[in-house]
């Protein structure tokens, strides 16, 4: 299993947030600065905090520019990866791979420190750090070059942060969209 990187599109998510009119250039800006100081909180926290920007907007422009666009990036090219003994342009037999997201959660560790002073321990600091994000997936759309669909339904992707790695609840769920694939490549009926 190869790694896929997330941050890349998070960065793109205050963009997003500032051209759907969520937010202004300016609060993204002092939103980025206080996650310098405050790195265990998440942009939506800092946003909800600082301006009272509603969570479930930002969360929204994440799961929809964020997470499923992870997903459908990591997803193609898993597929690309099984399928590159096909002599087949991936980008021309696949042109649109759409997923929706029934509901995510992330899944944090919290760490408090302490230390030894003057016979008593004290605390010295506390983190809160973002594991992993498990995802419950309606279903993922596979398009065809000829229009065909290839849909698999209740699905669970699991992105482990630390690994920037993706792993999917049923593996197998790979070797059947190459099947399928390949069968529509060679024109045989399912």
């Amino acid at each position: 299993m190869r790694f896929f990187v997330m941050n890349r599109k998070i960065f793109r998510l205050g963009w997003v947030l500032i051209t759907e009119g969520i937010i202004t250039r300016q609060q993204l800006e002092q939103a980025l600065d206080a996650q310098q100081i405050s790195p265990s909180k998440t942009i939506g926290e800092i946003l909800n905090y600082l301006f009272g920007i509603p969570e479930y907007e930002i969360e929204t422009v994440f799961i929809r520019e964020v997470l499923a666009q992870t997903i459908v990036d990591w997803f193609y090219s898993e597929i690309a990866h099984k399928m590159k003994n096909q002599d087949k342009d991936i980008n021309a037999l696949i042109p649109e791979i759409k997923v929706l997201i029934r509901s995510y959660e992330r899944v944090s560790s919290f760490t408090s420190n302490f230390s030894l002073k003057k016979d008593m321990y004290q605390p010295t600091g506390s983190s809160n750090c973002l594991k992993k994000i498990i995802c419950d997936i309606d279903h993922i759309t596979i398009t065809t070059y000829s229009n065909k669909e290839i849909i698999f339904k209740d699905l669970e992707i699991e992105y482990n942060v630390q690994s920037k790695k993706i792993t999917l609840d049923n593996t197998s769920i790979l070797s059947e969209a190459k099947l399928k694939l390949t069968q529509i490549i060679h024109g045989k009926k399912d």
